[in-house]
């Protein structure tokens, strides 16, 4: 028999000895000796990584789905629906005074969506690649699944649920970024709504806009699972330490001993310092 497979297998696990540690038993007692079994799980460190974007909107809006992909995987302020498994029991009940017992019946995953939250920017680049995305999936007015016209250019065996759902990882971390604590894949993902109440209009209201965009989607976790959000998680190449910074301003051409050019990118001016 292979070795003992978790739900932490492949991901950061606790191998503590617990018992050299009275907790919190008779008090706190956090010296150098007992801090080596008590490191709490910490909350906010977290990625998230589209992995499957709808298969139609790649198709028929590559520019705008690649932006949409950047922006949720780096923009996004919260992910909230990741929920519990609960148990569902049966009950027998018997005897002169009606005494009940219980015993397990389902065990189940109550996740059935997400809200990513995100702020919406300016040109409403998030309203609409959901209006696209929903819209062409079922036309609100003909309630027909034309995909923007792909289904007319590729027929319509082309209309698929895999064709207009997407599919994501999620990645929980510790402190430093780089160990997972939790994984999961949302798999046939697609939002319940084009959000627009933020376009109301409200005297001495300049406030931003904080779009919660739903989905509704069916959540996976497994050793391989941790396997792939490790992958994803290496191959980010995020520089969290402030002192790599680099605002990438170049010193000026060969002649010059002082000063300093930014680039504005591709087609752009040179400011001159």
């Amino acid at each position: 028999m292979g070795a003992p497979v978790t739900i932490q297998s492949n991901i950061k696990s606790n191998s503590k000895s617990f018992d050299k540690f009275g907790y919190f038993l008779g008090g706190i007692d956090v010296t150098h000796q007992n801090l080596d079994q008590f490191t709490p799980y910490i909350r906010g460190v977290s990625r998230i990584f589209l992995h499957k974007a709808p298969a139609f909107m790649l198709e028929r809006y590559p520019d705008m789905t690649r932006r949409f992909k950047t922006y949720m995987e780096t923009g996004y302020t919260s992910l909230d629906g990741i929920a519990d498994i609960s148990v569902d029991f049966t009950d027998f009940e018997g005897g002169f005074a009606g005494q009940r017992f219980s015993t397990v019946s389902l065990a189940r995953d109550e996740t059935e969506s997400v809200t990513i939250q995100l702020y919406e920017l300016s040109g409403s680049p998030i309203r609409e690649y959901l209006d696209t995305w929903i819209t062409g999936t079922r036309d609100p007015r003909s309630g027909i699944a034309h995909y923007h016209g792909v289904i007319a250019e590729k027929g319509a065996d082309y209309y698929s649920e895999r064709n207009h759902t997407a599919e994501m990882f999620y990645v929980n971390m510790d402190p430093t970024g780089l160990n997972i604590e939790y994984c999961c894949m949302l798999a046939h993902m697609f939002p319940t709504r084009v959000p627009k109440s933020h376009l109301n209009y409200e005297k001495g209201n300049r406030d931003n806009a904080q779009l919660d965009c739903e989905f509704k989607c069916t959540k996976y976790e497994s050793p391989a699972i941790n396997n792939i959000g490790a992958w994803y998680l290496h191959n980010s190449n995020v520089n969290y330490n402030y002192l790599d910074f680099d605002p990438h301003v170049n010193t000026k051409g060969q002649g010059y001993t002082e000063g300093y050019t930014y680039d504005y990118g591709s087609g752009g001016a040179m400011h001159t310092m």
